[in-house]
């Protein structure tokens, strides 16, 4: 069977926008399986990934993703954030 995983879609009560991974843009999510989102106290964005952890930055409409990085202390282990 193949599955289609299509990203996170955020509604502002008008619109849907549609993110997804794409691999020429550092700053999109990391990976269109999404696992789970997290908003924490400072009301930061958190979305786990099969592509590893992303923080969507509201000011910029973008993301920071975290375990893709070579450099991040993350990297060996396994990519997936439930």
């Amino acid at each position: 069977m193949d599955r289609q995983y299509y990203g996170l879609n955020r509604y502002d009560g008008h619109d849907i926008v549609v993110y997804q991974y794409d691999s020429a843009d550092s700053s999109s999510l990391a990976n269109n399986l999404v696992w789970t989102i997290f908003e924490d106290h400072e009301k930061n964005l958190l979305i786990g990934t099969s592509g590893g952890l992303c923080q969507y930055k509201w000011e910029k409409n973008q993301f920071i993703n975290y375990m893709n990085e070579f450099s991040s202390p993350l990297h060996f282990f396994n990519y997936n954030v439930f």
